[in-house]
């Protein structure tokens, strides 16, 4: 990996804003995919714009601006290992099950035509599970993490992108004051984790399918956990309480003190697997510094 010449504040501010202009951007410029119609076609379009050009505009950016290669932000292919899969599966379905088994609900199921289920289907895989893990893992746990890490090394490359990554996740919602701790707790979390899955990967691909397929369990709509009952979504759990730490208050149980805990064991996991690379003298690159 070629190393990046130190920046100033300034400069590693305005390279970081940067990264967050390409990713808003891209997501602005692929509602000219409301012009198709046909949902489904919409969906594709709009997927391809935010996958290629964030990609691409990156990739400019970082040849033209930086002088240095993707592969220097560590977006490169990679294949994920089976314990990246196992956490990617494993994560989402235990805290699925957690609340099936300990939160008092009811199923239901909605009666979608065949146009419907075809939409939910393929806006759950392209768009919720696919499109946004990839943009958003290049954007922070790539180019953002990069630029910080620079400026002012591992913990804060892992810390910045990760708050900033929560307070995102704030915009369209108004979860008041216990709501906004809880979701800025929650979704530093999970940045916290996918970040640390790239360090010792060293590629954002393996976070790419922990958070790809946590999407596609958690938001993607096939099966929807929450308060109060989907009409978009193919199977309903409709969970009877009140309590903001089971409900994850208005962000939804990706904030809930179940999916926190998760996130918590992914994160003693990996820094469980680092200790005992590094005892065997690997992997020191990836320890936090």
């Amino acid at each position: 990996m070629n190393a990046i010449m130190k920046p100033g504040l300034c400069k590693t501010a305005l390279h970081v804003l940067a990264g967050f202009a390409i990713w808003l951007g891209c997501q602005l410029l692929s509602g000219v995919s409301s012009l198709f119609s046909q949902p489904v076609v919409s969906i594709v379009v709009s997927s391809g714009i935010q996958i290629v050009f964030t990609y691409w505009f990156l990739f400019l950016y970082c040849k033209k601006i930086l002088h240095i290669s993707m592969a220097d932000c560590r977006i490169k292919l990679s294949l994920a290992s089976p314990a990246w899969w196992a956490c990617a599966i494993l994560l989402p379905v235990l805290v699925s099950l957690w609340f099936v088994v300990f939160v008092p609900g009811e199923f239901s199921f909605n009666r979608l035509n065949s146009a419907q289920l075809l939409q939910r289907v393929v806006t759950a895989v392209l768009a919720t599970c696919i499109t946004a893990s990839i943009t958003e893992e290049m954007v922070f746990r790539g180019f953002v993490m990069r630029i910080i890490e620079a400026r002012g090394g591992r913990v804060c490359a892992i810390l910045i992108p990760s708050v900033a990554f929560a307070a995102f996740h704030l915009i369209g919602i108004s979860p008041g004051f216990s709501g906004l701790v809880q979701l800025m707790v929650a979704g530093t979390s999970v940045g916290i984790m996918f970040s640390l899955i790239c360090y010792q990967s060293g590629s954002v691909c393996p976070g790419i399918v922990v958070h790809g397929i946590w999407n596609l369990v958690m938001l993607g709509g096939i099966v929807d956990i929450g308060t109060s009952h989907s009409g978009t979504s193919i199977l309903n759990y409709t969970i009877a309480t009140d309590s903001r730490l089971l409900t994850g208050g208005a962000f939804g149980i990706e904030a809930s003190l179940p999916a926190l805990v998760g996130y918590w064991c992914v994160i003693a996991f990996l820094l469980l697997r680092q200790s005992k690379a590094l005892r065997k003298g690997e992997g020191a690159s990836a320890l936090p510094q």
